[in-house]
C-alpha cells in the first residue's frame, strides 16, 4: 500500500503528467530502492534451507520475544510484528533489528562472561581450600562434567508399562 501511496504522490507532483509520464518510474525507483533492498535482504535471511536455516529463522523470533518482554523500552518486537507497525519503513525495521541483534549478543556475552568469571573465582576458592593447584581443580571439574555427560548418554531408557 505504501508503494501505491508514493506512486500517487509522484504522479500528482509531475506537471503536465500526460507529456511527462516517463519521469514517474525513475523517481519511484529512486524513492523505493532502499526499502526494496531492505525487504529483499530480510526476506532472504528468513528463508534459508535445512536445520541451520530453521534455527536462523526461529532463534531470532525467540530472542526478540524474550528480550522485548524483559526490556521493551530497549528491544523491539519480532520482525513480523514490526512489519505491522504503521509509519516504519523496511529500512528502519532492518536497522532496528540489527541494533537489537547487536545488543542481544552483547547482553548474552556479558552474562556468559560473568558466569565464566564466577566459575573461575569459585574454582580458585576451591583450590585454596583444598590446597591444590587451580589447574588441578579445573581439570577435575572438567573431567567430572565429561564423565557425567557420557554416563548420561549410556544410561538405559526406562520402559513404560
Amino acid at each position: 500500500m505504501e508503494d501505491v501511496k508514493i506512486l500517487a504522490e509522484i504522479l500528482q507532483s509531475i506537471p503536465d503528467l500526460a507529456k511527462n509520464i516517463k519521469q514517474a518510474p525513475p523517481e519511484f525507483t529512486k524513492q523505493r530502492a532502499g526499502d526494496s533492498r531492505a525487504l529483499v535482504t530480510m526476506s532472504r535471511g528468513m528463508d534459508r534451507p535445512g536445520k541451520l536455516g530453521t534455527m536462523r529463522f526461529i532463534l531470532p523470533l525467540i530472542l526478540d520475544s524474550m528480550f522485548n518482554k524483559f526490556l521493551p523500552s530497549i528491544f523491539g518486537p519480532n520482525m513480523f510484528q514490526m512489519f505491522q507497525k504503521q509509519g516504519m519503513t523496511f529500512q528502519q525495521i532492518q536497522r532496528k533489528k540489527r541494533l537489537d541483534r547487536t545488543l542481544q549478543a552483547m547482553f548474552i556475552a556479558s552474562i556468559l562472561s560473568s558466569i565464566g568469571i564466577g566459575v573461575n573465582c569459585l574454582t580458585k576458592l576451591m583450590a585454596a581450600r583444598l590446597r591444590a593447584s587451580h589447574s588441578l581443580v579445573n581439570g577435575s571439574l572438567a573431567a567430572v562434567l565429561v564423565i557425567a555427560g557420557v554416563g548420561r548418554r549410556k544410561l538405559p531408557k526406562k520402559e513404560s508399562n
